[in-house]
């Protein structure tokens, strides 16, 4: 049954931005005569205007996607797509690329509709549990006490050409297992494609005839028409249709106002049409979205709680910054946090599920925090990320996918949030030694920090490398800090003084050790473990990682500078491609004479050659390199390692036969060895501190 609601199509804001655009229209029109219709317009336009600045402004195209996605489209494996990153405040970025109407020449845009298909089971799933929550239904409840229709179901034991055997199930089909696709139900209610095909009633009339293909709490078997019955069973609960529910409950709320089962025609005309590429691959050719009975703003449409749904980038990131937010937006309750928790944490248990582990209605991962998503069938894709307070949004209308589009876009939204990180100064004030106050003089640490209920509560200082003149601070520092982040690991890199802005020892070392301090110093604050900080370098950064873990003092009790009251020492080492040594016959010349001068003394040599400055009490520690390294001497960390093996220290050496100097996390293309990082995550999980 649809909604009652009426379908505008235009949220109020888009109509009053309307009023504006044609503002002077309307006043060239005006007489002088037509005072008070002059000051009424005028009040509607400045009404306009205002809404319009509440709105949240969207970014610019970022270039780093547009430069992952681009090749996609020029390469005819896409038409055009829209993708959206943000926080729980901020929108990072909002590319539109391509055209939704390819033939049209019409370009994808900020608002353009997308059938989102299964993204619309986690919306279901999110009214389920609001009935939950208000005690009219319990996710435990078999669901013949909502719909006794259900009470002689049978499930198939055996079944082949020639029979079926049933017995009566060894248990109660649940709301949770319809949640958790683990009811036994077929994957559809009827041989006819098409979602709206069927009411609610009819949906339940056939799925309680049908026999279950597994007991219920089984067998993991992805059931639209399970979800189907969810709508049914909201229906029961509620009192009210499926659709005017969830749209009274969610969408309005939300202010989701292109979220529909029903396009008006408005929105029709905005809808990205469906491109599949040629069997040549050579063009693109259109694909007629053959689910629904057309046209789509007819009210005789049934909706489908399953994957009924239209939508676009915008609303899909009001309905994630619910949950990103706890449930609670703006005031208005929506979920509790506890809900949330219980819907996006593993609900399958030990039953296989083919693409992870399962919520309630989400793909999540197997620990509290990892991120959770659904995607659709024509390659629309919700994630996530709580640990990293991240949504991503990859909209396109294909139904065989793009290889690998979806992940070039996270990994570029994962630079645009790394860039609107929050940037810390080490020192209020000009730093030691400082040559002036511009940001050039002033080091300072870039946070990817985590909630404080996510354990454990790590911390990781890094040191991008460029040979201590410069820095890789992208794919040798922010990448890096985002891949820590959302692995539950907080993570700050460090901008230190280089040559480039006319400094040298000991200045990067005392910005490195001030790092460790203030860490240290604010650990409570960003629920962070004092006792299990840590230093990563890259090359250069390396040099400078291993210079203070091998120099770090127990900080000065008699300054009345806080942070300097706290040790040095980093808890854990993790050295990648290290320069290590500045001996001759081994250092790289380049790192050595931007951190030393063409003459360094011999003692000097000496001191920072750290593989000489190794004693008991330096952290543990991990390297890793290419053995193709063609930069910076392999034989820098295998010095490095002896000596921390000579010295009793846990240490770890990873060699890559491929990679290259340089390889960092997050180039395009991509030279690191793969799973690199996961094994130095693997590593830090089994530290005892």
């Amino acid at each position: 049954m649809r909604s009652s609601t009426p379908q505008t199509g235009l949220s109020p804001s888009t109509r009053l931005r309307k009023v504006v655009f044609r503002g002077s229209h309307l006043l060239a029109m005006l007489t002088l005569s037509s005072f008070s219709r002059l000051l009424a317009i005028a009040a509607l336009i400045l009404l306009g205007e205002f809404c319009v600045q509440a709105q949240e402004p969207p970014p610019p195209d970022d270039p780093r996607i547009v430069a992952a996605l681009q090749p996609y489209i020029d390469h005819h494996q896409v038409a055009g797509l829209v993708t959206l990153a943000a926080t729980r405040q901020k929108i990072l970025s909002l590319n539109t690329l391509g055209y939704a109407d390819l033939e049209a020449k019409k370009p994808m845009q900020g608002n353009t509709m997308f059938w989102i298909a299964s993204m619309t089971k986690p919306m279901t799933a999110t009214a389920v549990m609001m009935l939950a929550e208000e005690g009219k239904l319990n996710i435990d409840d078999p669901v013949v006490k909502y719909l006794p229709s259900f009470r002689s179901q049978m499930v198939a034991v055996e079944k082949d050409a020639d029979h079926v055997l049933l017995h009566k199930p060894l248990r109660s089909m649940t709301i949770r297992d319809l949640l958790t696709h683990t009811s036994g139900l077929a994957p559809t209610s009827s041989l006819d494609p098409r979602l709206d095909h069927d009411d609610l009633v009819t949906m339940e009339a056939v799925a309680a005839l049908q026999s279950l293909d597994a007991q219920p709490g089984a067998k993991f078997s992805y059931s639209n028409l399970g979800i189907d019955i969810l709508g049914r069973i909201i229906e029961a609960a509620s009192g009210k249709p499926y659709a005017k529910f969830i749209s009274q409950r969610i969408f309005e709320p939300l202010g989701m106002n292109d979220t529909t089962f029903w396009p008006s025609l408005e929105q029709v005309a905005r809808m990205a049409k469906a491109y599949q590429q040629n069997a040549a691959k050579t063009a693109l050719d259109v694909v007629p979205i053959g689910y629904f009975t057309y046209p789509l703003d007819n009210p005789a449409r049934n909706p489908a709680p399953s994957g009924g749904l239209f939508s676009t980038a915008s609303d899909i990131l009001k309905f994630c910054r619910m949950y990103l937010a706890g449930g609670t937006v703006d005031g208005k309750h929506y979920l509790s946090e506890e809900t949330i928790k219980r819907m996006t944490q593993v609900q399958t248990g030990t039953i296989p599920v083919p693409w992870g582990p399962w919520g309630l209605c989400w793909s999540v991962g197997f620990h509290p925090g990892d991120p959770l998503f659904h995607h659709g069938a024509f390659q629309t894709h919700m994630t996530i990320d709580p640990k990293r307070g991240l949504i991503t949004i990859f909209l396109i209308q294909c139904p065989l996918g793009v290889d690998g589009a979806r992940e070039a876009f996270e990994k570029a939204a994962g630079l645009c949030e790394a860039a609107a990180s929050p940037v810390i100064p080490l020192w209020n004030g000009p730093a030691p030694l400082s040559q002036g106050i511009e940001p050039k003089d002033t080091p300072a640490l870039t946070e990817f920090l985590l909630p404080k209920e996510i354990l454990p509560r790590m911390a990781v200082v890094i040191c991008p490398g460029g040979g201590y003149w410069g820095e890789a601070f992208e794919v040798e520092g922010l990448n890096v800090a985002a891949w820590f982040q959302s692995h539950g690991i907080a993570a700050f890199v460090l901008k230190y003084r280089t040559a480039l802005e006319g400094y040298h020892h000991p200045v990067p070392m005392l910005d490195g050790e001030r790092a460790i301090r203030f860490v240290r110093a604010h650990a409570d604050e960003w629920g962070i473990d004092p006792h299990k900080i840590g230093i990563m370098g890259f090359s250069a950064g390396g040099h400078l990682a291993s210079t203070v873990e091998t120099h770090f003092d127990a900080g000065d009790p008699l300054t009345l500078d806080q942070i300097d009251r706290k040790s040095s020492r980093p808890d854990f080492a993790v050295l990648v491609y290290p320069v290590i040594s500045m001996k001759d016959d081994v250092t790289h010349p380049g790192s050595r004479q931007n951190l030393l001068g063409a003459n360094p003394s011999a003692e000097l040599i000496a001191s920072l050659s750290n593989e000489t400055q190794v004693t008991p009490q330096t952290p543990p520690t991990y390297i890793a390199y290419p053995e193709d390294d063609a930069l910076v001497k392999p034989q820098n960390g295998q010095l490095m390692y002896a000596a921390l093996q000579k010295a009793g220290v846990s240490s770890v050496l990873q060699g890559y036969p491929k990679g290259g100097h340089g390889f960092g996390y997050g180039r395009t293309p991509d030279p690191s060895p793969p799973g690199w990082l996961d094994r130095v995550g693997d590593w830090l999980k089994s530290l005892s501190f």
